[in-house]
C-alpha cells in the first residue's frame, strides 16, 4: 500500500468530519433541547450529556445529536415507564417522537436527535437502566461514560471512523458500537505506531476473530454486541476485512478516498 497513507487517510477524516460550524449547531440544538426537557422529570433529571459519536468524537457530517437523560433511581418510574413518560413529554410539546431500539427519534430544526432516557442504578457508579424496545421491552445495563473514556483512553477516535467509512463504503452491516469495541480489543495491547498500521490491525482482528469470539459491552458482560450480527453478516465482515489486507491500493479498501484526492 501508499507510502503516503496516513496523510491520505488523514484528509479523508478531515473531509468528513463534522465542520466548526456543523458542531457549533450541534450544541445550540443540544442546549435548546436541555431548556425544553428541563419540564420532564424535573424532580429526578440529574444529567444531559452528549452521548454517542458527538461525544465520542467519531461523528461524521450529518451525523445525529444523541442526548443521554439520566434520571435519579429514586423516581418512582421503572425503565419501561420513563422510556414511555418522555414520549407523552415530547408530544405534549408538539414533537412526533418515534420509537427506537432505546431512544425517541425526532427532527429538531432539520437536525436528527436520539434522546435516551435511562434510570441510574443507585450505588453503582455511572451505570444506567435502559430500555431495549426492539427486544419486546427488555432493560439492559450500561455505563455510557465508561464507552467514552475507553476509547479515548487508546486514542481510537480517528481509527473507529476510518472503519466506520469503510463498513459503509462496502455496505457491511455492522453496529458502531461493535467497531468500536473490536478497536479497543485490537489496541489496548499495543497502540498501533500509524493510523494506517491502526487500521490493518483492526482488519487483521475483524478477519481472525469476528466470526467466533463475543464481543460485550464493558459496562454490562452480559450485554454481548456480537450477538446483534447473524453468522451470515459476521462472515462477510470477516470476509471483506481479509480483502482489505490484500488489497494492492488503498482506494480498494476505503473507495471514499477517490472523492478527496
Amino acid at each position: 500500500m501508499d507510502e503516503d497513507a496516513d496523510d491520505m487517510l488523514e484528509d479523508l477524516l478531515e473531509h468528513i468530519r463534522p465542520t466548526d460550524d456543523e458542531l457549533s449547531n450541534y450544541d445550540r440544538v443540544a442546549e435548546e433541547l436541555r431548556e425544553i426537557l428541563d419540564g420532564w422529570q424535573e424532580d429526578y433529571l440529574l444529567d444531559t450529556p452528549l452521548s454517542g459519536s458527538l461525544a465520542k468524537r467519531t461523528a461524521r457530517r450529518g451525523a445525529d445529536v444523541d442526548l443521554f437523560l439520566s434520571v435519579s433511581g429514586e423516581t418512582d418510574l421503572t425503565i419501561e415507564g420513563l422510556y414511555f413518560d418522555l414520549f407523552d413529554f415530547l408530544e405534549s410539546k408538539g414533537f412526533e417522537p418515534r420509537e427506537q431500539n432505546v431512544s425517541a427519534g425526532l427532527e429538531y430544526e432539520g437536525v436528527p436527535v436520539d434522546l435516551i432516557p435511562a434510570r441510574r442504578i443507585p450505588g453503582n457508579g455511572d451505570k444506567h437502566w435502559l430500555y431495549w424496545a426492539g427486544t419486546n421491552g427488555v432493560r439492559i445495563q450500561t455505563d455510557i461514560e465508561l464507552h467514552v473514556t475507553q476509547l479515548e483512553d487508546i486514542e481510537g477516535e480517528d481509527l473507529v471512523l476510518l472503519a466506520k467509512i469503510w463498513r459503509d463504503d462496502h455496505g457491511l452491516d455492522c453496529p458502531s458500537f461493535l467497531l468500536e469495541r473490536a478497536a479497543y480489543d485490537s489496541l489496548y495491547d499495543e497502540p498501533p505506531e500509524s493510523l494506517s498500521s491502526g487500521f490493518r490491525g483492526l482488519m487483521s482482528y475483524l478477519g481472525e476473530f469476528i466470526e467466533y469470539i463475543r464481543v460485550v459491552d464493558p459496562g454490562n458482560g452480559a450485554n454481548c454486541l456480537s450477538d446483534e450480527l447473524s453468522q451470515n453478516k459476521k462472515t462477510l465482515l470477516a470476509r471483506c476485512a481479509r480483502r482489505a489486507l490484500k488489497a494492492e491500493s488503498w482506494e480498494e479498501v476505503i473507495p471514499s478516498l477517490r472523492y478527496v484526492m
